[in-house]
């Protein structure tokens, strides 16, 4: 049954055995889903476009060790988009050290600074945690952005899984704040048509 491929569902029917509360079960599981969801979909688009970000303009400019570096770049960005847009110095140094033809290396070297730049005014990990755990956190949206980043090096007493890990743990609380916030909210309806507004408004769907 659904119920019993869904670990979240499965614990919370075993407490609310109405069937009433049954809208509230289903609310509360995509809710804790999307929480689980995002954490993996931010890490992963911060790796992602973090190494795309690296491998497009040095394979178009000819880079060494582009397909390298652009690893490096995506692995390391876990732990900061400034980790990650470090490793286009290699290249722009490269080039301002040993230059060969002097208008075509200008303009490789103008190409690289230019995404060096723009990649520290605009950083992947801002945007990819809006997308994916600041939808519905409005209220604490500087309090994630600041605890789930730095919590990926708690997380790595834990060995590599505590990259994955530090960040479930930290959005914890607000999943729980959330839940608590649309049982309350829930109970204190006094109508199903009231009921329905509550579980619109926390709705994932």
């Amino acid at each position: 049954t659904k119920a019993s491929e869904d670990p979240v569902k499965w614990i919370l029917k075993a407490f609310m055995t109405n069937e009433d509360n049954l809208p509230l079960i289903e609310c509360v599981s995509d809710i804790s889903r999307s929480y689980i969801n995002g954490v993996f979909q931010t890490l992963l688009r911060i790796v992602l476009e973090n190494a795309l970000l690296t491998w497009l303009p040095m394979y178009l400019t000819g880079a060494s060790f582009s397909f390298t570096i652009s690893i490096l770049a995506g692995v390391l960005s876990i732990f900061g988009d400034i980790v990650g847009s470090l490793m286009m110095l290699f290249p722009i140094i490269e080039i301002f050290l040993h230059p060969g033809n002097k208008e075509s290396d200008f303009l490789k070297f103008l190409v690289l600074i230019i995404v060096f730049i723009c990649r520290f005014i605009f950083p992947i990990s801002l945007q990819a945690l809006e997308k994916h755990l600041l939808t519905h956190q409005q209220d604490n949206r500087n309090t994630i952005l600041t605890i789930v980043p730095y919590s990926i090096f708690g997380g790595l007493q834990f060995g590599l899984g505590g990259i994955v890990l530090g960040p479930l743990i930290s959005v914890f609380p607000f999943l729980m704040l959330e839940i608590r916030e649309i049982y309350e909210k829930w109970s204190n309806a006094k109508s199903d048509k009231e009921k329905y507004k509550v579980i619109k408004k926390y709705s994932r769907r």
